[in-house]
């Protein structure tokens, strides 16, 4: 049996723009001792994600949303092994979520990873970041925040995928190139695995919308 037996709909736009990032306020943290590797979050309302339709979702601290339990519907954004900085007052880290309302009344759920860390040798980064979800349109987004540190040269996994064997096949919506000017590229069942070449900005915004 195919790992690729449940077809997932990847016919998405992808938009990206920039806007001035804005920490999540009176947020609900889901972690608060050490990062567990993967919380499930109701959504607070349904959400069809690449055909599936779905009331909660699954975070994992290394920058993934997963809508199932097969592993197949997924958002990764970023995908680094992210750990909680415990020990700087400052920079706390945390991971939290929170449902909002726009102006037009329709709902948003947004998910903030907060000054999460990276460790790379002697070097020390800090990021903060959120991905929303669109009641409306159901929309995916992801919101680069402040940068604390330094990163050195490395690839960044962001979009829509199934995966399910990502080291011999991948199926998914992924963004590819310089991340100030990235590339959507669907990927079909015998595709090769793309990533960002560079870590998205402060302020970047990258929204992918279903087609349909």
């Amino acid at each position: 049996l195919s790992c690729y037996a449940k077809a997932q709909d990847y016919n998405y736009q992808f938009q990206d723009t920039t806007q001035t990032y804005i920490s999540l306020v009176d947020s609900t943290k889901t972690q608060v001792s050490q990062f567990d590797d993967i919380t499930k979050l109701p959504i607070g309302f349904t959400f069809n994600y690449a055909g599936k339709i779905i009331d909660s979702v699954s975070v994992r601290s290394t920058g993934l949303l997963m809508f199932d339990t097969d592993n197949q519907y997924n958002f990764a954004f970023l995908s680094k092994d992210f750990v909680k900085d415990t020990e700087n007052e400052n920079l706390l880290s945390s991971i939290s979520y929170t449902v909002e309302s726009d102006s037009y009344g329709r709902n948003i759920m947004k998910i903030e990873f907060k000054n999460v860390m990276l460790v790379r040798g002697e070097e020390i980064i800090h990021l903060n970041f959120q991905v929303w979800l669109h009641q409306f349109t159901n929309s995916v987004e992801f919101r680069m925040g402040i940068i604390e540190g330094t990163m050195p040269s490395e690839n960044y996994l962001m979009g829509l995928i199934n995966m399910n064997n990502t080291d011999v096949a991948s199926v998914g919506y992924l963004l590819s190139g310089n991340a100030a000017s990235p590339s959507p590229e669907l990927i079909s069942p015998q595709g090769s695995l793309i990533e960002l070449t560079s870590l998205p900005t402060n302020g970047t915004v990258y929204k992918f919308t279903p087609s349909n």
